[in-house]
């Protein structure tokens, strides 16, 4: 019987072998990782180190379930403030602008509440299999190293909210 790996073929394998070498580190739930995305033209490297002045680099972050991706070009521009300096667009566009990013956050929010349900139940299930009481100190401590994790996340998309609702608000204002 041939195994996937036999019909495959080498170059296709050897993807998977080293996405998979890349991605395990990833599998605990409680692990914190960071890797890099170097690309040149048409030629991709994915390595735990920054990339060399060559190569256009984007950052993957892994941390309690969500992967953050950063470009080195657009790491230090904030987005909203991209959107809340561009003079270019009319009122229609700003506020509809406005409006899509305060959905995003909103969406984003709902999921960040997801996924931290989702991984306060794995802790819960690794409490339950190691057999630790729940007032264990350590598992109390991931507990709320997980919260706050999840509340500076939530804090952070509120007060960008607060920031476009402002906005929003003030643009509204001036065409009345």
């Amino acid at each position: 019987m041939n195994s996937l790996s036999n019909r495959l073929p080498f170059s296709v394998t050897c993807a998977i072998g080293m996405l998979a070498g890349l991605l395990t580190p990833l599998s605990s739930s409680a692990a914190a990782a960071s890797f890099y995305k170097c690309e040149n033209q048409d030629k991709i490297v994915f390595s735990q180190q920054p990339c060399s002045a060559e190569y256009k680099e984007h950052r993957l972050d892994y941390k309690y379930g969500v992967t953050t991706v950063t470009d080195s070009d657009e790491a230090a521009k904030d987005p909203i403030q991209k959107l809340l300096e561009n003079r270019s667009l009319t009122q229609d566009e700003f506020v509809q602008q406005i409006d899509q990013e305060i959905f995003r956050l909103q969406q984003q929010n709902s999921y960040l509440e997801l996924v931290r349900d989702s991984e306060l139940k794995k802790l819960e299930r690794q409490r339950f299999w190691h057999k630790q009481e729940q007032d264990d100190q350590e598992f109390q401590r991931q507990v709320t190293q997980l919260n706050n994790f999840y509340d500076e996340q939530e804090r952070y998309n509120n007060n960008k909210l607060a920031l476009l609702l402002q906005h929003k608000e003030d643009a509204l204002g001036k065409a009345d």
